[in-house]
């Protein structure tokens, strides 16, 4: 039913442990960072409630904390360049390398290497982080494509609720679609790489079955992984916002969830990543892109043009 081994996910994590820190770090930066500012709003809204009626002072501090965090979102996605480009990526680079055999030299070398390896394919952090928005505008063009063909072979309207439900289901799934298509794009050898994103996005569309199926393979340790994190973070994440100016009590189920999401990014996503990578090479070690699909995405999808017109 799937295309990986949880066992060789496991030892591709254990073989780029400097980058897993080095993500583990960024992320707790993040957590740090949405803290002292959600601190800080709170507080300062504490300090404004002493000047509006006393029915409206947690309203204030509420609304302080909140822009504390909407303004450390802010500064977090104003780096997301960088951050793609020197952690995220570098880590797809290293995995994907690992995968096809080559080697990679261990302990803080290896960040160097990594970072080295996407360096040499985007010199620029901003072309990078254009082409992944590229890629995704255009999966989401290749999805409507798939849902678009379904409905025309089957054209009747409980066969077209069920596909536009189905076509949820898939944007759901596909998540890591560019991550995995990123990852062919940074191949070493590869075509440049706006070209090879093209190409790496037909071949996982033209297998988009097997790698739904294996997502959905991925899909209940994801559940459970949140779950236990946010059953095991609640407590102390309650504690800590009882400690915030004006004893957000409330804060602590935001908290909670916040951290297990962070975890989950931190931790779960590289292993995902992993797995799913694995299944991509499994799909895709000879089929040319079908000429087909080249066709209908060069028709349908604009942001497919962009990534077709050469390098990003």
């Amino acid at each position: 039913m799937w295309s990986f081994s949880f066992v060789r996910s496991l030892g591709l994590m254990a073989r780029t442990w400097p980058l897993l820190l080095l993500r583990l770090l960024l992320h707790a930066g993040m957590v740090a960072l949405h803290l002292v500012l959600i601190a800080a709003g709170a507080g300062l809204g504490q300090l404004l409630g002493f000047a509006v009626p006393p029915e409206f002072r947690d309203l204030a501090m509420l609304l302080g904390a909140l822009a504390g965090s909407g303004l450390a979102a802010l500064l977090i996605h104003h780096r997301r360049a960088r951050i793609l480009h020197q952690v995220t990526a570098a880590q797809l680079a290293a995995m994907d390398a690992l995968l096809e055999g080559r080697a990679l030299p261990s302990g803080r070398a290896q960040i160097g290497a990594a970072q080295a390896l996407v360096a040499a394919r985007f010199p620029d952090p901003a072309g990078l982080l254009r082409l992944e928005t590229l890629l995704r505008r255009a999966m989401d063009a290749a999805l409507e494509l798939l849902h678009g063909l379904t409905r025309r072979l089957i054209p009747t309207p409980v066969v077209a609720q069920l596909l536009s439900l189905l076509r949820i289901t898939l944007r759901f799934l596909a998540g890591p679609a560019s991550a995995v298509i990123l990852a062919h794009a940074l191949r070493a050898g590869a075509a440049p790489p706006g070209v090879a994103a093209r190409q790496g996005l037909i071949l996982y569309a033209q297998n988009i079955g097997a790698m739904m199926r294996n997502r959905l393979v991925l899909l209940p340790l994801t559940v459970l992984f949140v779950v236990a994190a946010f059953a095991l973070l609640l407590a102390p994440s309650a504690a800590l916002a009882r400690a915030m100016p004006g004893g957000w009590s409330g804060g602590g189920l935001f908290l909670a969830l916040f951290f297990a999401w962070v975890l989950k990014r931190a931790l779960l996503d590289p292993f995902n990543l992993a797995c799913l990578l694995q299944a991509f090479l499994s799909r895709t070690p000879g089929p040319a892109p079908d000429p087909l699909w080249l066709a209908h995405m060069e028709r349908d999808s604009p942001a497919f043009r962009e990534l077709s017109a050469g390098p990003v």
